[in-house]
């Protein structure tokens, strides 16, 4: 079994974005981090960064994992995994 590099990306998001919650006073680097894996995950499945801050701003990253953002994310390409 593998895991596609997007997925993974999703999973990396998510650690990213823990990291940040964990360090309020907001650090420049791990946001910056967050932003640029960000666009990494749109550009790999070709959607637009603006369309799919739909899903990532209304994402449950306490409860939901990386492939449940992975899932909802190639849901706008109308991917079918």
């Amino acid at each position: 079994m593998s895991v596609d590099i997007v997925e993974l990306s999703c999973y990396e998001y998510i650690s990213l974005i823990k990291d940040i919650e964990k360090f309020p006073i907001g650090l420049y680097g791990l946001d910056k981090q967050r932003s640029d894996k960000h666009s990494e995950i749109c550009d790999l499945l070709g959607i637009d960064k603006s369309e799919s801050l739909k899903i990532t701003d209304n994402f449950d990253y306490k409860t939901k994992t990386g492939t449940d953002l992975y899932l909802e994310l190639i849901k706008l390409k109308g991917v079918k995994k």
